[in-house]
């Protein structure tokens, strides 16, 4: 069953893995091919459309040829109204002739005559006015291919190849060929586009020109999920069409402007792709019937050690520890081999032990039984005292319970003297505060007086040099006072003289006039001054005497301020000296209330060692009593012991070692 079970687990694992990776291959090498059959399509189809690209060009020329072979003609340029049309009948019956794929040649002079073979003209509509006329008129040097149309006179459909034909410079009328569109579709039908592909050719409005489908010749093409994406001049694209994924190469037409697109379904290429399959098939089943061999060979190596080891535990669990097995490898089967041998031996070696410990335990047990005994008379005898001392042992807790309450009673009072100290220390500490505020104010107060008296001092004398400065004011008046009255004595000659002068002196008069009315305002403004400087020095003499009166209260006052500040020194120095004081007493109570606090935990302490001795006695004279209960269970469990003792005996003596 082993041998099953891991053949299994190392054949379906392998054998999983196999199939996986091989499916795996196989999808990818599948794609690759699918992609790389359909890159390589792509690249034919695009050089098939590029090659009927150049095949159409090649068959335009050719019928532009012809066109600029109109123009050029010189029967046709040198035609004019009323002339003879055979000559250009027959040279169009010629290139007809030369050229199948020509349908119609035009002539269309500017004069609006019409000269159309094999189509009689007698009742054509001016062609002056078509739109592929006035195109060949504004690119007189350039064939110009118009966009399908169905021929009135064949029902089918053409396309129309124009030039102008120019004369000295001058456009004298339009040259053109009509081509069946039949002749492009059987040049692309001679294409070949993979096995289902085909060409199409689409006008510059969308429309199919050329389609294997006759019935989509004419429509529009703008509609389909590819014409959007054949923008550009040439390209390759992948889009779906009719519920199937297709490859559409396009290039567009420089002579036309018209789009040659190839497209051929993805589903061939799939196809192309598929034939690898096979082999890749016959190469999975070829590698699945390789990997089962070497799985099967792999799992009889490792299941046929491991029934080795396992037939050696069989005969271990019947008791037969010197079972052994013999695995010469070194991996991991060797490993767990070697392992087996020297749980093998630890296994005996434990037997043995437990042979051994059992002879000794059954030697304990019956000493056990002994000690018991005596233990358990020693246990009543220590009961009976214990309770001797749980009696005591109440009663001084008893006391020192009392103890305790008195010291508590104590300890209330302390803490009250406390309280009341810390309050009286608290209102010390304010007045001390207070005081040393005092002193300071006053200080402050004892400056601010000394810096006053210092100020007065300076006033009373800047006010006796203001009263000196007003005296040599008063002065400096007098001396311009005499110099004003000289000044108007001055004008008055001045004024007689001009008076004697005349006419002459005229305006001599009349300054020393101004000069003299000069002089008498500064004599007045000058008496003002003098008025004014005589009031100012009586002001000034009445400040220098209150100022001195001020300076002698200002000493006063100072005076007064120190004898202050000496009154709060010695009040802050007594404050200071009562604070020391009873800051002792309050460091004497805190003392008291650590020595309190002390008492009263070792009293804590005596009642709950007495209480727990108490305790301790009853607990253990009920330990004893245990004891003694315990001592007679062990020494039942010792006879217990010494019966077990005697089972594992028995049960060892089955192994072999």
């Amino acid at each position: 069953m082993i041998k099953k079970s891991l053949q299994r687990q190392i054949l379906v694992p392998f054998l999983l893995l196999i199939i996986m990776t091989g499916l795996i291959v196989s999808g990818v090498s599948y794609f690759f091919s699918v992609k790389s059959t359909v890159d390589n399509s792509s690249e034919d189809t695009s050089a098939r459309i590029h090659d009927l690209n150049e095949s159409l060009n090649r068959f335009l020329e050719d019928n532009a040829d012809f066109v600029s072979a109109y123009a050029d003609s010189m029967g046709i340029k040198l035609f004019r109204e009323g002339d003879s049309p055979d000559f250009i009948i027959s040279k169009f019956e010629d290139y007809h002739l030369s050229n199948e794929a020509i349908m119609n040649s035009y002539f269309i002079s500017e004069t609006k005559e019409a000269i159309i073979y094999p189509i009689p003209s007698e009742h054509v509509k001016d062609q002056t006015l078509t739109s592929w006329y006035k195109q060949a008129k504004k690119d007189p040097k350039h064939v110009i291919w118009t966009d399908p149309f169905i021929d009135p006179a064949t029902d089918r459909p053409v396309v129309k190849a124009v030039k102008a034909v120019e004369y000295n410079e001058t456009i004298i009328g339009v040259a053109a060929i009509d081509i069946a569109v039949n002749d492009i579709l059987t040049l692309m039908q001679n294409v070949k586009i993979g096995s289902t592909g085909y060409a199409i050719l689409l006008d510059n409005s969308g429309n199919y020109m050329v389609h294997p489908q006759a019935k989509k010749l004419g429509k529009t093409a703008t509609n389909e999920p590819y014409y959007k994406k054949i923008k550009e001049n040439e390209g390759v694209v992948i889009t779906e069409m009719n519920d199937q994924d297709r490859v559409f190469s396009y290039t567009k037409n420089d002579m036309t402007g018209w789009k040659l697109v190839g497209t051929v379904a993805i589903s061939e290429f799939e196809k192309k792709a598929s034939i690898i399959l096979l082999p890749i098939g016959i190469a999975l089943l070829i590698t699945l019937v390789v990997a089962a061999i070497i799985s099967i060979y792999i799992s009889r190596r490792v299941t046929k050690p491991v029934k080795q080891l396992s037939e050696a535990m069989h005969e271990m669990k019947n008791g037969n520890l010197q079972a052994s097995v013999s695995i010469d490898r070194e991996d991991e089967i060797g490993q767990l081999s070697d392992s087996f041998i020297e749980m093998s031996d630890q296994m005996r070696m434990l037997i043995r032990e437990m042979s051994q410990i059992t002879d000794h335990v059954t030697d304990a047990s019956q000493t056990v039984v002994a000690s018991a005994e005596e233990n358990s008379a020693s246990a009543q005898e220590v009961s009976t005292t214990m309770q001797q001392i749980a009696a005591g042992s109440s009663h001084q807790a008893e006391l020192m319970e009392g103890n305790a309450k008195a010291a508590n009673v104590l300890a209330d009072r302390i803490i009250q003297v406390q309280k009341q100290g810390e309050a009286i220390e608290k209102a010390t500490e304010q007045m001390n505060q207070a005081s040393l505020t005092g002193v300071e104010k006053v200080g402050f107060l004892k400056e601010k007086s000394v810096l006053t008296t210092e100020m007065t001092k300076e006033m009373i004398t800047s006010i006796k040099k203001l009263d000196e400065s007003s005296g040599s004011v008063q002065e400096i008046v007098h001396t311009i006072s005499d110099i004003a009255n000289q000044t108007n004595l001055l004008a008055l000659n001045a004024a007689i003289e001009a008076a004697r002068a005349g006419e002459s002196g005229r305006g001599f008069a009349v300054v020393a006039d101004e000069v003299r009315k000069l002089a008498e305002q500064t004599e007045g403004s000058l008496k003002e001054i003098g008025h004014l400087i005589s009031e100012m020095q009586s002001v000034t003499q009445t400040t220098v005497g209150q100022v001195q009166a001020a300076a002698a209260l200002i000493l006063s006052q100072g005076e007064a301020v120190e004898e202050t500040e000496n009154s709060f020194s010695a009040i802050s120095e007594a404050v200071q000296g009562n604070s020391e004081k009873l800051r002792d007493v309050i460091i004497s109570v805190e003392e008291m209330t650590k020595q309190k606090d002390v008492l009263l935990e070792n009293a804590s302490h005596i009642l709950a060692i007495t209480q727990e001795t108490a305790a301790g006695t009853e607990e253990v004279s009920a330990s004893s009593e245990q004891q003694a209960a315990s001592m007679e269970q062990l020494n039942h469990l010792a006879e217990q012991l010494e019966q077990y003792a005697e089972q594992m005996r028995v049960h060892v003596r089955k192994f072999k070692f």
